[in-house]
């Protein structure tokens, strides 16, 4: 039935509809968060951004179930395993469409590398290494969110991957972006087509949404990140 619905929403849209969508909006909501949080002359604090961030996503969340709940059975069952996360039924144009940007913004992300380490140390020593704070974060933000947009557009929700494969990664290889960023997309496919091979067999013939077992990985995992390192 699954492959039903995303055959019939393939149909209905060009292939780059729903990436090009999903960017527009996710870069809307992003520059009303950056707007919130910003502060003229200070830097931008995460804390304010991520306070901002799930104010507006609760906001979004409810106009979402509002939208939900009027749609029929067949649209309603399918924009639920979207939500919960699910690559069944995919095909290799959408890797096709997803490659250029993934891939292109992903080099420059590599090729900046110096700069993300430097972000990551003090204020007053990025500054003084001569990179402007608020302007690094925007555009390093502004990709994040077209590269998940991106994603998510294809695969759903399935968002365990990106908080707990980078802190893998830089268990495994240190905290230099120039190992980071490849370990922590090498660890990402790893472990979505590991969840996506189990939600295959472990209900055999049927199939699970591989959001959930992703979630079912992920979810202790990040609590275990929780108590080793209180925030």
């Amino acid at each position: 039935m699954l492959l039903i619905y995303r055959q019939s929403a393939a149909e209905a849209l060009p292939i780059w509809a729903l990436p090009l969508a999903a960017i527009a909006g996710a870069a809307l909501t992003a520059l009303i968060i950056y707007r919130l949080s910003y502060r003229k002359g200070r830097k931008t604090s995460m804390y304010t951004l991520i306070l901002n961030g799930v104010s507006l996503a609760a906001g979004i969340h409810a106009l979402e179930i509002v939208l939900i709940v009027r749609l029929d059975s067949t649209k309603f069952h399918q924009v639920n395993a979207w939500i919960i996360g699910s690559i069944f039924g995919n095909s290799w144009n959408h890797v096709a469409a997803l490659l250029p940007v993934v891939l292109g913004l992903g080099l420059f992300l590599w090729f900046r590398h110096r700069d993300l380490d430097i972000l990551n140390l003090s204020d007053e020593t990025a500054i003084g290494l001569g990179l402007e704070l608020n302007r690094s974060c925007f555009l390093y933000l502004m990709i994040g969110v077209i590269l998940a947009a991106c994603c998510v557009a294809v695969g759903g929700s399935i968002a365990f991957i990106g908080l707990i494969c980078p802190h893998i990664a830089r268990r495994l290889v240190g905290v230099r972006h120039s190992r980071v960023l490849p370990a922590s997309a090498l660890l990402g496919a790893l472990l979505l087509c590991t969840a996506d091979w189990v939600s295959r067999v472990i209900i055999a013939p049927d199939e699970m949404l591989v959001g959930t077992i992703v979630a079912l990985i992920g979810a202790p995992y990040f609590m275990y990140l929780f108590l080793k390192k209180p925030v």
